[in-house]
């Protein structure tokens, strides 16, 4: 029986899981067509090279990380419901398929050693931080320094809870509070 194709979201999946699970120098072809049990012409299919393959990891989690969420926050009336969508979101693990929770850190880790990687997640931290901030200034709060300190414990909690060590919904769910209060003030 003829194997069936894989698709390029099936080895950029394979790549994230890799990736959180052994670290960057796991996102290399051989160890991905050994995952898959698949040839690395199955890899050439759909892409040129490592280098177009990680440049697409690093577009869908930009994608998935940033631009869905941005839309799923913005989409709200209010602003307490576009808080309640920003800490929900912050709560939800990325799909296990592509790392689960343990894929920021990974990403964050990987950022450390490759200056691809590194440009794009400070661009993924400028866009995250100026977006807290735009959501922090309509509550009439401190945008900026507020946005930084949600922002931090968001990679803090995030970094935590992928080890296992914590479970962040009663921290974000605190955190919340303490924004609507403060909002409520203003």
């Amino acid at each position: 029986m003829a194997q069936e194709k894989l698709s390029r979201d099936a080895w950029l999946a394979a790549g994230f899981r890799s990736l959180a699970k052994d670290g960057p120098k796991a996102v290399q072809i051989n160890n991905l067509a050994k995952e898959l049990r698949a040839t690395k012409g199955s890899f050439y299919w759909h892409f040129r090279d490592i280098g177009d393959y990680k440049e697409a990891m690093l577009d869908l989690w930009r994608t998935k990380v940033a631009s869905e969420v941005v839309e799923d926050i913005t989409a709200q009336s209010t602003h307490e419901a576009k808080l309640e969508a920003l800490f929900s979101n912050a709560t939800r693990p990325p799909p296990p398929d592509y790392g689960g929770r343990k894929i920021e850190p990974a990403m964050r880790a990987w950022a450390l050693t490759d200056k691809d990687v590194a440009a794009a997640l400070a661009d993924l931290d400028a866009l995250r931080l100026g977006f807290l901030k735009a959501l922090f200034d309509d509550l009439g709060l401190e945008g900026k320094v507020l946005s930084e300190l949600a922002y931090g414990a968001y990679i803090g909690l995030d970094d935590l809870q992928s080890k296992e060590r914590i479970d962040s919904t009663n921290a974000f769910a605190l955190l919340k509070s303490i924004v609507l209060a403060m909002a409520e003030k203003t």
